[in-house]
């Protein structure tokens, strides 16, 4: 699946999922370090499956040397569960419900935008 179309469906899962984001955003919070995460290890394994299609990309000159792919995978996942994690930010800059399903979808539509503008479109 091109990144674009992975990182809309991840802002969709406010809608499909919202627990599962609420729960993402919780263990991020109660973070004390990866030997109190029992989650630490899988996480790492599929944060670097994506990393390392970044890093490809890179490599073949489609994402700039100076982008950090690790941090852009950061980025790209903090800005997937925005809605959830930053409704009263979204509420006062976009002027809008962010739990609605109409803005979550142009949210989503938003974020893969972005990710084709910087050069992530194709798988």
């Amino acid at each position: 699946m091109p990144i674009p179309e992975q990182i809309r469906w991840y802002a969709l899962e406010a809608l499909n999922n919202p627990d599962g984001v609420r729960l993402l955003a919780w263990g991020g919070l109660e973070y004390s370090g990866p030997k109190d995460d029992p989650d630490h290890a899988p996480r790492a394994d599929r944060l670097n499956g994506f990393f390392e299609r970044l890093h490809a990309r890179q490599e073949r000159g489609e994402l700039p040397a100076e982008v950090d792919p690790a941090c852009l995978t950061v980025m790209l996942m903090a800005a997937t569960m925005a809605t959830t994690s930053l409704p009263h930010v979204i509420a006062g800059a976009c002027g809008v419900d962010p739990r609605d399903p109409e803005f979550v979808r142009h949210y989503a539509d938003q974020v893969a935008i972005v990710a084709g503008l910087l050069g992530l479109g194709s798988p």
